[in-house]
């Protein structure tokens, strides 16, 4: 099964947090990220050798044309009914959504209210047994 790893997930991997890696490797996930999420490590993250190395192993979602389009229709309606979450978050979602990848993710919270068009979600506590 394929599975998209949000930031929050791959920080914890990047900073050696075993119980995940392990967890993952046990699973047969085969592990995907965003364009955006790696943009977000970009901008935080040191050692981007480690980095590049890390990333490179991952199969890669673009943000193109199709959920550009989707994030930004998510956006609106969110807008509207005051229940906003950061642009960043729709934008992977969006991606998530528009190649039919669950998201792995500590932020669930937020990314819930991505569920109902589309997004599925699996709460990285939940996915290793135990909370972080």
């Amino acid at each position: 099964m394929e599975v998209c790893l949000d930031t929050d997930v791959l920080i914890d991997l990047l900073r050696g947090r075993r119980e995940v890696a392990e967890k993952l490797r046990k699973l047969e996930f085969v592990p995907a990220v965003t364009a955006v999420t790696v943009a977000e490590l970009y901008m935080g993250e040191r050692g981007e050798e480690k980095l590049d190395l890390v990333l490179r192993k991952l199969k890669f979602y673009p943000l193109d044309f199709v959920s550009s389009r989707l994030a930004g229709k998510i956006h609106k309606i969110l807008r509207r009914r005051g229940e906003l979450i950061e642009f960043r978050d729709i934008l992977i979602g969006a991606i998530c959504i528009r190649y039919g990848v669950p998201l792995v993710t500590r932020n669930v919270k937020h990314f819930k209210r991505l569920e109902e068009f589309g997004l599925a979600i699996i709460s990285l506590e939940e996915l290793i047994g135990r909370s972080l």
